[in-house]
């Protein structure tokens, strides 16, 4: 019989400890995959924005993006936009709410002001 210097590999047996720790480790790099998956596919769906899906409905999606206000892409029919475009278009043209009553006693104070510098002069 004739050996050669090959050496040959012996697989032992797994003890609890090891198979835990390698089942841990390939679970988490599943998991990691997986996260990684489902984020890019969500900023993938999320990105773009067409006309029938736009918070800022329909007719105004379209209006905007003819006026220049907001940039878009044609596809077919959709008119699409960058979410994040129509998240910073909406936050730029917010209405802010005013205390009428407080906008009032403003008024009538310049008003005032500006009748007492009248029969000054």
């Amino acid at each position: 019989m004739k050996t050669g210097n090959a050496a040959v590999a012996v697989e032992l047996p797994m003890t609890p400890d090891a198979r835990l720790e390698r089942a841990k480790r390939l679970l988490a790099e599943n998991i990691s995959e997986l996260v990684a998956a489902t984020l890019a596919k969500n900023v993938y769906v999320e990105e773009w924005v067409d006309q029938s899906n736009s918070p800022l409905g329909r007719r105004r999606h379209l209006d905007l993006v003819r006026a220049g206000k907001l940039k878009g892409s044609r596809e077919g029919r959709r008119v699409l936009v960058r979410k994040v475009d129509i998240d910073a278009f909406i936050a730029r043209n917010q209405i802010i709410r005013v205390d009428d009553a407080a906008d009032e006693e403003r008024e009538v104070a310049r008003v005032i002001a500006t009748l007492g510098r009248r029969s000054a002069t």
